[in-house]
């Protein structure tokens, strides 16, 4: 195996991006690349750069902020439990519409109580 560094396709948001320089072997028999570990982590930061994703550590201050455990941090955004538990241990990148909601919240705490308390709920009639 020789170790270089060039340029990977991919795709981010469904459209094929080149991501520079990457670390990757290549197969001196076949002439198969394939990329290293810290080339598909370089892959995965660049794409969390250019898709302005937010970061695990912005994910731990909306918890911390308004004093959420997981499970209730995904009930009032709506999600699965195991997506915010994927998105906090960097195993699943969130969506820009997301991460542009999330930070909302964090910036703007009367937003997040609107939320929490969803006043537009209605109950049923008995």
């Amino acid at each position: 195996m020789i170790v270089l560094k060039a340029s990977f396709k991919t795709t981010l948001e469904g459209k094929t991006v080149t991501v520079p320089k990457v670390e990757m072997e290549r197969c001196d028999q076949c002439n198969e690349s394939f990329l290293t570990p810290a080339g598909s982590r370089q892959v995965d930061a660049w794409l969390d750069e250019q898709s302005e994703t937010i970061t695990t550590e912005e994910l731990q201050q909306f918890l911390d902020q308004y004093q959420l455990t997981q499970k209730q941090a995904a009930e009032i955004l709506r999600i699965g439990e195991k997506n915010f538990s994927r998105w906090l241990n960097g195993r699943q990148r969130v969506s820009a519409s997301m991460s542009n909601y999330i930070r909302t919240l964090i910036a703007v705490p009367q937003a997040f109580e609107i939320l929490r308390n969803k006043p537009w709920k209605t109950t049923a009639s008995a």
